[in-house]
């Protein structure tokens, strides 16, 4: 059976490209033949560059250190582009365009935030035009998307539509799991976890091991201009120092951190699984954080809708209350955690088995 992904596995960000990856892998294990179909996103109309937001984010970026990193960029990112492209040319089964992909007998949209609009209007991910008649969901979700940005977007009708002649829908945090209800009527709609979550890695994490025998190390994920408030770097290195580990930042560039590594993907789960500590911000650093059973900590910033989600959704609750110092201060039971992770990991797949392979054209 020829499965269609669409997803967003062009982003040169490790969560979104081996989120799509381990769906890719996850559907060949349920005998399926999977291709990432191709798209042109929009993103000439995101919300989020209101005046106020802009003069935000220029302000951050003037501050001395931030001066310097800029300087750095142009490189880093052509070098981090070859990367991304390199793995998915090697591990990814690229297809056409969406709309002219032939012979596919189903298509899953999803995960990551393919039904968020906050950030550009992409009507694909809703199945508009897509190359088939079987359409279902895995682990959408809708980002920033609130009530009352719903309740008044311009193309929420087309969205609805779209949404209701899909197959079937499963959603990855509970914002998108309220909004399908309100506004889509889907209540047959399942929370199902991250592909990450779903997968693994377990082999990947043997395969693309390098740093095993490394002087030991604390990872910083978080992105460029992120975690760089004195008080944080302050903590960080406190604890790093007593702990006796090395600080590495991970494929964003900080320049207060021991080493920077401009990761590939590959480079990015062997540096994860051989890490001694983990520091970030970002839901999927939190998602393979808590997949490698991994000692943590995590910042919750404005992405508080999916990262706290799925810290409630393992019992790790209690952690998004808590300050740096007091995370590094108490240690994750993963006896408890994992168990949570393999309930979770047992129902994502009854769903995707469902769909793969019990619904057939």
């Amino acid at each position: 059976m020829k499965i269609g992904i669409l997803t967003w596995h062009k982003e040169c960000n490790h969560g979104a490209v081996l989120q799509a990856y381990a769906s890719q892998e996850v559907l060949k294990k349920l005998g399926a033949d999977p291709v990432m179909l191709d798209y042109i996103a929009n993103g000439d109309n995101n919300m989020d560059n209101a005046l106020k937001k802009r003069l935000k984010r220029v302000i951050k970026r003037l501050k001395p250190n931030a001066l310097k990193v800029r300087m750095m960029l142009p490189k880093w990112n052509d070098v981090k582009v070859k990367k991304f492209a390199d793995f998915r040319a090697e591990m990814c089964a690229l297809g056409d365009m969406y709309s002219a992909e032939k012979g596919l007998d189903k298509v899953l949209i999803g995960s990551d935030m393919v039904f968020d609009f906050y950030e550009g209007y992409n009507p694909f991910m809703y199945g508009k035009n897509v190359n088939c008649d079987y359409i279902f969901a895995y682990a959408a979700c809708f980002g920033y998307t609130t009530d009352e940005l719903f309740e008044t977007y311009e193309h929420k009708d087309e969205i609805i539509a779209y949404i209701k002649k899909m197959k079937a829908l499963s959603y990855r945090d509970d914002n998108t799991g309220h909004l399908l209800r309100k506004y889509c009527g889907e209540n047959n709609a399942v929370k199902t976890i991250d592909p990450v979550m779903l997968y693994g890695f377990k082999e990947e994490r043997h395969l693309w091991s390098k740093h095993n025998n490394r002087t030991p190390y604390m990872v910083i994920y978080s992105y460029t201009y992120n975690m760089d408030a004195p008080n944080e770097i302050r903590t960080i290195k406190r604890f790093a120092k007593n702990k006796g580990l090395k600080i590495i930042s991970v494929g964003y560039i900080h320049t207060w951190c021991d080493e920077i590594v401009n990761a590939s993907p590959m480079e990015f789960i062997d540096l994860f699984e051989n890490a001694d500590y983990i520091v970030t911000d970002t839901f999927h650093g939190t998602v393979f954080s808590l997949t490698f059973s991994k000692q943590f900590a995590v910042v919750v910033r404005n992405n508080a809708f999916k990262v706290v989600d799925v810290l409630n959704s393992v019992g790790l609750k209690s952690k998004v209350e808590k300050s740096l110092e007091e995370q590094f201060k108490e240690g994750v039971d993963y006896r408890y955690v994992e168990s949570n992770i393999e309930s979770l990991r047992k129902e994502s797949f009854e769903y995707l088995k469902n769909q793969v392979i019990e619904n057939c054209c």
